[in-house]
């Protein structure tokens, strides 16, 4: 796959949604116009309808590692996509991982609970592919994506909901111990079966370094 520059992230956000609908999903209120949204609304969807996908990359600055490379705003709101320099983690270990959280959002920009698909290209992999709700119906399956590597696809059946911060929102973690670029594209993915079928996603970048 070619690799994705900034430019290619924001064509990418920027990218023709039409003619796909979701089941419709109780959601949290995300917020108004002034939190860093810079997409119109509108267009004849229904409430519930997933009409965007944001991903970016969690600064995690509570965890042991927090990644100073990224804006401490970083969130479904103000999404920081690109992080230019993240140190690798040492061989067997995930140290360095980077958090990627993502919001699947209706026209009104409330949250939506429904499938998603995380896919991993050039170096590294999906690290963390959590279960959104343990125990619950909910389901999380870490597998082979298309480039045939393992731990390199994160297919979960809906959002976090756990109780805990975090809630509403999808979340996996990333890991390289080599240096070069990972990308991980994020798609709404209703049908659950793993592949980019839909045209509502987003994208993240991370240059690994030594």
């Amino acid at each position: 796959m070619r690799s994705i520059t900034r430019t290619g992230i924001i064509a990418l956000s920027l990218v023709a949604l039409t003619g796909l609908g979701a089941s419709t999903a109780t959601a949290s209120h995300y917020g108004d116009a002034d939190g860093g949204w810079w997409w119109g609304g509108g267009g004849g969807y229904g409430d519930g309808d997933v009409r965007f996908a944001v991903s970016y990359i969690n600064p995690d600055l509570a965890g042991p590692v927090p990644n100073t490379n990224i804006a401490p705003d970083s969130s479904c709101a103000r999404p920081d996509r690109y992080d230019e320099r993240q140190q690798v983690s040492p061989v067997g270990t995930t140290t360095n991982n980077v958090h990627n959280d993502a919001c699947l959002l209706d026209d009104d920009f409330d949250k939506v609970d429904d499938g998603a698909t995380y896919e991993s290209y050039g170096v590294g992999n999906i690290s963390a592919c959590p279960d959104p709700d343990d125990g619950g119906p909910k389901f999380a399956r870490l597998g082979f994506g298309p480039t045939g590597r393992a731990n390199t696809q994160c297919v979960q059946s809906g959002y976090q909901d756990k109780g805990i911060a975090g809630d509403d929102e999808f979340h996996a973690r990333v890991n390289s111990t080599k240096a070069g670029q990972q990308t991980v594209i994020w798609c709404y993915d209703e049908n659950l079966n793993g592949r980019f079928d839909e045209n509502i996603q987003d994208t993240i970048v991370i240059q690994w370094k030594r």
